[in-house]
């Protein structure tokens, strides 16, 4: 790797790094400059990698769902729960990371964004992985577009309706109605 893709990688990650903590506590409008600030950087530099702080949250959410995928499949190899127990543990993850960070996310992923439309395809592509590896499964590309947009509207009513629900509620219910295909 030639230095200036490393210097990109390092920047790219203290920028994420730096909108996870600069997002817990900060309306969206005050963002930017909170994250450029954290991650010692320019608004050019961002702009380098992330088209604006929109596009930053969903990388750092799309982190989120590798990191909440990560969980299952590590507890799925060790046989500790059930697809619904573990489904409902990474779900309580990803769920916590937005539920933290409400005021930005509500913005971002209400309201037909396009980064709304980038978090959706995110989560759709990470189920697809899933389900190419399931022997017996529906069509991956059907069914992982189904659940990824339904677990996104289920974000978005949550969010938008001030979470009528607990974080741990949510993730149950969600964990609940998800399709065999992806708790086997």
């Amino acid at each position: 790797m030639h230095t200036s893709e490393a210097d990109g990688r390092r920047s790219r990650t203290r920028l994420i790094a730096a909108f996870r903590d600069a997002s817990l506590d900060a309306e969206s409008g005050l963002l930017l400059h909170r994250v450029v600030e954290l991650a010692a950087c320019t608004v050019a530099e961002l702009r380098i990698h992330f088209a604006g702080v929109d596009e930053l949250a969903v990388a750092a959410l799309v982190e989120e769902f590798d990191t909440g995928s990560t969980i299952y499949f590590t507890a799925r190899v060790e046989n500790r729960l059930t697809g619904t127990q573990l489904s409902e543990q990474a779900m309580a993850y990803v769920l916590g990371f937005i539920g933290e960070r409400r005021p930005v996310y509500r913005q971002i992923l209400t309201g037909g964004s396009r980064s709304a439309v980038a978090a959706e395809e995110a989560l759709a592509e990470r189920a697809r992985e899933y389900l190419r590896a399931q022997r017996e499964s529906a069509h991956p590309e059907v069914a992982s577009r189904m659940f990824a947009a339904g677990v996104m509207a289920i974000i978005r009513w949550w969010l938008a309706d001030d979470a009528p629900m607990s974080t741990e509620d949510l993730a149950r219910e969600i964990s609940r109605a998800v399709p065999p295909d992806f708790t086997h």
